[in-house]
């Protein structure tokens, strides 16, 4: 991948923790730190929202109980409420990849299965991918196949879920 993160990795300003995890050197986070990251994701500096979302997307490998709920819950808020910004990370394609796109599937994943109370058979998924295509009316048509793919992704995960819980 092609994100040159070296200008963040170098300054005594950012967090230890946002380093550790794009190194993939970090161990269970032990508080929510990662999940103040969401909030970078807002940054007039694009390199530095692509930072965080890489920091972000790393921090679901080493995912715990209490940080995997936070996590799940964030992430859903965030792509629910700004899908033009959560699709226009993988217009960067030398960056985020098709299996970021994944991660972050399985990262909402988390949210749907408490969401949804052991009542599988709910539309959430459906329902929820059609909330982002009508937050996304602005959104490019590349970041709208984004969402597509996403969708697609998403249901996929969401029923390998259910399977194995039956």
């Amino acid at each position: 991948l092609t994100c040159d993160f070296d200008r963040f990795l170098k300054d005594p300003k950012i967090p230890k923790l946002a380093k550790d995890l794009i190194n993939n050197k970090a161990k269970n986070p032990s508080d929510n730190e990662p999940l103040d990251y969401f909030d970078k994701l807002k940054s007039k500096d694009i390199e530095e929202r692509e930072f965080y979302f890489r920091a972000i997307t790393n921090s679901y490998r080493i995912a715990d109980g209490a940080y995997s709920e936070g996590l799940g819950y964030t992430a859903k808020e965030f792509i629910q409420n700004y899908p033009k910004d959560f699709t226009s990370f993988f217009d960067n394609k030398s960056c985020f990849t098709d299996s970021d796109l994944e991660i972050w599937a399985n990262i909402l994943v988390l949210e749907f299965a408490i969401d949804s109370d052991g009542e599988y058979d709910k539309p959430i998924i459906d329902q929820f991918i059609n909330k982002l295509k009508s937050n996304c009316k602005e959104c490019s048509s590349t970041q709208k196949e984004t969402i597509n793919k996403f969708g697609l992704t998403l249901n996929q995960k969401w029923k390998e879920y259910v399977k194995s819980m039956n």
